[in-house]
């Protein structure tokens, strides 16, 4: 039989009908309500949030209390991918955001000037993560072990990786590379002589106050290997001169060192600055000191067009088609190391190199890298009358400026202690203790 609702009936059913879906539609957007707000809270991901030039968060910022001093590590990345090896924490600089086990692989990629971290199919979104490893041992990062936290910061739409660590355990990681005495005790002083030395240039550094960075990890600033090329006698000499550095007129004083002077120190002016400065000046390093140096005496040999595809590479000519007449020391300062040099080509033309160009345009034959000093003579090997080689014999490896490392290794042996060293390499200078 065929139901008819009567009239009442069919208004009571229709709003109980009614009811049900009005509640079903509150239902439904109190549900949306919760889902949009734990979403919010949960992944932090706005998409509108334009970001601009981040700085480090104050909890992970540098102080006067912990000297952490920030080195680059790699810049101007779009994305990263960091495969995890240990358990680690991530952090935005103010609070832990997750701990990630082994095994997982987390990718960076910068949206809008901001950074996404994701793991998997969750995300995250920062101006800073901080990766640390939960036992405060060193952390790892492409293959290396470094103290400290390694830190990812966004530059607009560039990643930025640093290293942030302690300044002591900083100075560990360059010794080992910078120096290199392979654990010989013989050296042990002039070893904290450079820690000390090494320890101001970083102060230096670090006082310019950059956002991002205080120093490059390589031959722009100082190597740093961090801490898979630590050793012990390096770390005893960074620990026995703890906070010590050197002074001039109450101000960090301009630390310059390398390898093997060849006898002779160079003066600043010369090399780096239009002016000298008191402590950065040219003296006789002892009796040769740092000829036990491998690079005290050096030869490279040229073929003729070999010195035209110098000239070529350097942009100095654009004709392969030419040779070298003659090559002549034009003047030589002082120290004996070469102010500028004059090259005779086969169209007469002149092509003078100063002292700032000479090491970068004659490259060494083992390396490519540029020549070891600019203190040398030059021989030539004739065949019927034609130069066929120039013979380059020289002394030194560097640009002989300061600390010549070799020479303190040799005044270690001798006996000295890193106070005399210093005393001798830089002039009118004083040692000091940070927040003494």
């Amino acid at each position: 039989m065929l139901f008819i609702p009567s009239q009442n009936q069919a208004t009571n059913f229709i709003s109980l009908m009614f009811d049900i879906s009005l509640r079903k539609v509150k239902i439904k957007f109190i549900l949306y309500l919760i889902l949009l707000t734990v979403s919010t809270i949960f992944l932090s991901c706005s998409g509108s949030k334009r970001y601009g030039e981040t700085q480090f968060p104050k909890s992970i910022k540098k102080t006067k209390t912990n000297n952490l001093i920030n080195v680059l590590l790699q810049e101007n990345l779009s994305t990263f991918t960091y495969l995890v090896k240990q358990e680690i924490s991530i952090s935005n600089g103010y609070k832990q955001l997750a701990i990630v086990k082994s095994g997982n692989q987390i990718s960076f990629k910068i949206n809008d000037g901001a950074i996404i971290a994701s793991i998997g199919r969750s995300y995250m979104e920062s101006e800073v993560f901080v990766l640390s490893e939960l036992s405060k041992s060193p952390v790892l990062f492409n293959d290396k072990k470094y103290r400290g936290e390694i830190i990812l910061l966004s530059n607009r739409d560039r990643l930025q990786i640093v290293n942030s660590v302690d300044l002591e355990d900083y100075l560990k990681g360059v010794l080992p590379v910078e120096m290199g005495v392979k654990g010989k005790q013989e050296y042990f002083e002039s070893l904290k002589a450079f820690a000390i030395a090494a320890r101001t240039f970083a102060l230096m550094k670090m006082s310019k106050s950059n956002n991002f960075f205080d120093i490059y990890p390589d031959v722009r600033d100082q190597v740093y290997g961090g801490y898979n090329v630590e050793t012990q006698l390096d770390n005893c000499a960074v620990e026995e001169t703890k906070g010590e550095y050197l002074s001039y007129s109450n101000e960090y004083a301009t630390i310059l060192y390398h390898s093997t002077c060849g006898g002779v120190t160079e003066d600043v002016g010369n090399v780096f600055s239009a002016t000298n400065i008191p402590y950065l000046i040219s003296q006789k390093d002892g009796d040769d000191n740092c000829k036990i140096s491998p690079s005290f005496n050096w030869t490279e040999t040229y073929s003729n067009q070999k010195i035209i595809e110098f000239l070529l590479n350097a942009r100095l000519i654009n004709d392969n088609s030419l040779s070298v007449s003659s090559i002549n020391i034009n003047e030589r300062f002082p120290s004996g190391r070469i102010k500028k040099i004059l090259i005779n080509l086969s169209d007469d033309t002149l092509v003078e190199i100063g002292y700032r160009q000479i090491r970068s345009l004659f490259r060494r034959n083992d390396n490519n890298g540029i020549l070891r000093s600019t203190n040398f003579i030059i021989s030539t090997e004739l065949t019927e009358d034609r130069i066929v080689s120039f013979t380059l014999t020289g002394k030194g490896n560097g640009h002989g400026v300061g600390l010549c490392q070799w020479g303190s290794m040799a005044l270690s042996s001798k006996g000295w202690n890193y106070r005399k060293i210093l005393e001798f390499y830089f002039p009118a200078t004083s040692i000091r203790k940070i927040n003494a």
